[in-house]
């Protein structure tokens, strides 16, 4: 039986929201952006927010700076967002 591979990178921000996708993350299969917002900087804040994008070569030829409006704007439909309420998982 063959063995799948998936291949899977993910990049993280905080309120900036600012990244560089990389040749490597645009060839990925799955590319996850987790958003931190100020969760870090905000007690009350309990909620961030995670995007999934299945082959982000459709979207992006090369490697590029972006912000998250710019990415989410470019994706559309195609990325699914997850939004996570840390408070549920730490006690």
């Amino acid at each position: 039986m063959a063995e799948l591979l998936v291949n899977i990178e993910v990049k993280a921000t905080a309120r900036g929201a600012f990244q560089l996708l990389s040749k490597k993350d645009i060839e990925a299969d799955y590319l996850i952006w987790v958003h931190f917002n100020d969760y870090f900087e905000n007690e009350s804040k309990d909620e961030i927010m995670i995007f999934v994008l299945q082959e982000p070569k459709r979207f992006f030829e090369k490697s590029r700076k972006i912000t998250l409006p710019v990415f989410k704007r470019i994706c559309g439909e195609f990325l699914v967002t997850i939004n996570v309420n840390l408070s549920y998982y730490i006690t």
